[in-house]
């Protein structure tokens, strides 16, 4: 069931990307700062992330146009040079085959496409519709290697244990970023995933509070904002990780100011406004 060729994604720290732009872009001009991406992905591979997120949500996703998702994709991935994984959304809502489409597009730039869970179904809409739009895309994205995300935008769904393991259990997806911040849920699903050993897919946390916890009962790492702010990631390890980012939300909150002022390095994380590259207004 899982011999299709997967990318294996490693346990560790996975930041979730900025996005520079140019300060002084006027309308019309590129917005997004190539140069300066390139920079910040080579930063981050430096500071230890075994794998690269970008076009995220705290990458100003939604702000971007398809052919500009696309480009900071490409940026990403040449920056990278094969040394770590490089991942970006793929399915910005609408018809399940125009999201296909772009997941098709999206392939063609990163190592893995990211499954917006929000945007296979809608708020009100069952598990078993999701997981019939989830088949669609499937079969409409052959051999691409995806992931899953559940983003808070525009609406928060959380996949439950028993869709998760429908998911590991198709050997189409490499990773999920969970979201889900409590515990109990987080429990049941590692459980669901634990009887799937040849399933390609790793479970990684989105959410510093439980973070402990989940490494605790066996997840691969750790994805978010916060890993993009920090400039020394340290090995990975269960409490050691967990305690490093724990101990003093001070070494977050310092690590950030030193990002914003990388400009001295030739990284600028400005955006032009209305965009705000990595900001609190972006959880989690």
């Amino acid at each position: 069931m899982y011999s299709r060729k997967m990318v294996v994604m490693r346990q560790g720290i996975y930041p979730v990307m900025l996005t520079p732009f140019e300060p002084h872009a006027e309308v019309g001009d590129p917005p997004v700062d190539h140069g300066c991406l390139a920079a910040l992905s080579e930063w981050y591979i430096r500071s230890g992330a075994v794998g690269l997120f970008t076009v995220a949500q705290s990458s100003e996703m939604y702000s971007l146009t398809p052919e500009e998702r696309l480009e900071c994709a490409r940026t990403v991935q040449k920056a990278s040079g094969g040394r770590v994984p490089v991942v970006a959304s793929g399915t910005f809502g609408g018809p399940i085959e125009e999201q296909a489409a772009f997941v098709n597009r999206m392939s063609k730039e990163v190592d893995v496409v990211v499954v917006l869970v929000c945007n296979l179904a809608g708020k009100e809409e069952s598990d078993a519709i999701w997981i019939k739009h989830c088949t669609t895309l499937l079969e409409l994205t052959p051999g691409v290697t995806l992931g899953l995300y559940e983003c808070p935008a525009p609406y928060h769904r959380l996949l439950s244990p028993a869709t998760l393991k429908w998911c590991a259990d198709s050997g189409r997806f490499a990773w999920i970023k969970d979201t889900s911040r409590n515990n109990e849920l987080i429990s049941a699903k590692i459980d669901a995933l634990r009887p799937l050993d040849a399933s390609p897919l790793r479970w990684f946390n989105g959410n510093v509070t439980t973070l402990l916890h989940s490494l605790k009962e066996g997840s691969h790492g750790y994805i978010r904002a916060p890993g993009a702010h920090i400039k020394a990631m340290p090995p990975f390890s269960c409490l050691d990780c967990c305690l490093w980012f724990c101990a003093s939300p001070l070494v977050i909150s310092r690590s950030y100011v030193r990002v914003l002022r990388l400009e001295s390095n030739g990284i600028s994380t400005r955006s032009c406004p209305p965009r705000i590259a990595g900001t609190a207004e972006y959880p989690p």
